[in-house]
């Protein structure tokens, strides 16, 4: 009768140790998966910054381009409002170009629209960034 409790205890002292070893690997595979994840989610949001700065830019790049170019036409007898329309209608005319090449069409970008309706609203319709 002694004999099978301790044989009993031996096998249970088996399996208990086999569910701590699993326990520890399903431990150490979670932290793995985890530090994955945290590693994953840092790196596309340094790719989102990195493409906000270039959005940035260019709409900068493109600011001092219409600035320059209203300047020019202006100073040749052109209305700054034609201009200015003129310019809106080439900014989406290209943002809808770009967004037909894109295979993403539903993340069409509406950021000349914005601009344009943000423009709209302010007294003088100056570009209020």
């Amino acid at each position: 009768m002694q004999g099978a409790p301790a044989k009993k205890i031996k096998e249970w002292r088996a399996v208990t140790a086999q569910a701590n070893k699993e326990i520890v690997k399903l431990q150490r595979e979670l932290e793995a998966t985890r530090q994955r994840a945290a590693v994953e989610r840092d790196i596309l949001a340094e790719e989102m910054r990195s493409e906000l700065v270039s959005r940035e830019a260019n709409a900068v790049r493109t600011a001092d381009r219409y600035s320059a170019f209203s300047d020019r036409l202006v100073d040749d007898g052109a209305t700054a409002k034609g201009v200015y329309e003129r310019a809106v209608r080439a900014a989406a005319s290209i943002e809808a170009s770009f967004a037909g090449l894109c295979t993403h069409a539903l993340n069409v970008g509406s950021g000349t629209a914005k601009l344009v309706e943000r423009t709209r609203q302010t007294e003088g319709g100056a570009l209020d960034v």
